[in-house]
């Protein structure tokens, strides 16, 4: 299976998600595409769980962040998880910006959403456990901060306008959005009555 996702990514780089075809695959792969169609009845379902696999792959880390710094200061949590989601995201740029276009491709949203909650989840345990803060509306915090965290990725994807710059550039200028808000969410929190 891994030889088979990634012929698919150095298909999709090298050749573009148009020009992707299970023959191909099997090719680069070096299966035989009726052994590729043991796994993948056709191109669409090749790419969906290639996707699949991705955002299980980001979420596992996140999840794994989450458990590590649980009972920590905030700034340590806020810090644990935007580094696990943007290295999941950042590790193999040219891979995701192919996902992304896979992503909008197959309109896997669905798919998404199943990968999201396991991210809220965890991201919610762990800000549930911070020892120096405190959140009156979690839900709304954790949506908050993941909409920050996609939103920076997101605009690498599409612009490609700091992909050359350091992972620890990014990684920083990140958690430091990240962490404003949180801490003023937190400070808030506490002054309300």
């Amino acid at each position: 299976m891994a030889a088979i996702y990634e012929a698919t990514i150095q298909i999709l780089l090298s050749q573009g998600l148009r020009r992707l075809t299970t023959t191909r695959v099997a090719e680069r792969a070096g299966v035989s595409v009726g052994t590729l169609y043991q796994y993948f009845p056709n191109k669409h379902a090749l790419l969906y769980s290639l996707l699949e696999h991705h955002l299980n792959d980001v979420a596992a880390k996140v999840e794994s962040a989450c458990r590590d710094c649980q009972g920590r200061n905030l700034s340590d949590v806020t810090a644990s998880i935007v580094h696990a989601y943007m290295s999941a995201k950042t590790c193999n740029v040219e891979e995701s910006q192919a996902l992304y276009q896979v992503f909008a491709e197959l309109n896997a949203t669905e798919l998404a959403g199943h990968a999201g909650n396991r991210i809220n989840s965890a991201i919610t345990g762990a800000l549930a456990s911070v020892r120096d803060a405190h959140f009156d509306d979690l839900p709304t915090a954790v949506f908050m901060l993941r909409g920050a965290m996609r939103g920076v990725t997101r605009s690498l994807f599409e612009h490609s306008v700091l992909l050359h710059r350091s992972g620890d550039i990014l990684d920083e200028q990140a958690t430091l959005l990240c962490m404003a808000y949180l801490r003023a969410l937190a400070d808030r929190a506490v002054s309300q009555p």
